[in-house]
């Protein structure tokens, strides 16, 4: 079960219901249920399998393996997927109409899903649609995202509903479709959305819109990698280098996903 993150108890009620949405602001009461244990499964397991990929040690994959059939498979011990506490809204396709990070990600799940089960001629359609559902419906021409940018975390979501459409453009080199250099009829694409955020994680300019958590311009260093390989371009990565302390970047786990071209 897990409860909605920006869900919160109605303090005009006696019993707190229904739940009212208070954006941007997280429930610790999510933490009570199955998604802090869901979050490590997904953390470890990443780790673990990084950890193999460089090492070769089977240990890690092995273990990595384990969890993952403890969580979604072993009849002991497996989280039963009825959905009957399953976050949800009634009749959930309508998100793929969603023209924000919602849509962004139903797509991305979608293709991913469909590349990994190998109906990969559900993941080409969807991915071949996704530059103009998802890309050219989210993006003015100047590249910012107005539909992230009313959020009361703006910066946080503009850089995830990104992150959603680099993802796509990543299925889509498995896929044969080539969302990187897609751009819409008011040309604009994903470089020109990442390239208006660029001034702000390097300082050039302030962040204006609604932000009530900390502006973190080091979130969208991920993203600066790997537009860094994917377009071939030694800016981005300089830019990467502004956005982080030494230290911080050191420690970043992209660096493992995403390393840089000697």
């Amino acid at each position: 079960m897990s409860v909605g993150p920006y869900w919160w108890p109605d303090p005009e009620k006696p019993d707190g219901l229904p739940y009212i949405r208070r954006d941007g602001k997280v429930n610790p009461e999510r933490n009570d249920y199955d998604n802090t244990g869901l979050a490590h499964t997904a953390s470890d397991s990443h780790t673990l399998a990084l950890a193999w990929y460089y090492t070769e040690d089977p240990r890690y994959a092995e273990h990595a393996a384990k969890l993952l059939r403890t969580w979604f498979l072993h009849p002991e011990t497996r989280m039963n997927p009825h959905l009957n506490y399953g976050q949800a809204i009634p009749h959930g396709k309508g998100e793929s109409k969603q023209h924000n990070n919602h849509g962004t990600y139903y797509d991305t799940q979608v293709a991913c899903f469909a590349l990994f089960t190998g109906q990969r001629e559900i993941a080409t359609l969807v991915l071949s649609t996704s530059g103009k559902n998802r890309i050219a419906s989210q993006l003015l021409a100047d590249g910012s995202q107005p539909h992230e940018l009313e959020r009361t975390r703006s910066w946080d979501y503009s850089v995830m509903n990104l992150q959603g459409m680099f993802n796509l453009a990543t299925l889509g080199q498995h896929a044969g479709v080539d969302l990187w250099s897609y751009q819409s009829e008011t040309q604009t694409g994903m470089r020109r959305a990442l390239d208006w955020m660029l001034p702000f994680a390097s300082a050039e300019q302030e962040w204006t819109h609604q932000q009530i958590s900390p502006f973190e311009p080091g979130k969208l260093a991920p993203l600066l990698r790997r537009a860094s390989l994917a377009y071939n371009e030694p800016a981005y990565e300089k830019a990467l280098n502004r956005s982080m302390s030494p230290k911080s970047l050191a420690a970043a786990s992209f660096q493992l996903e995403f390393p840089a071209n000697p």
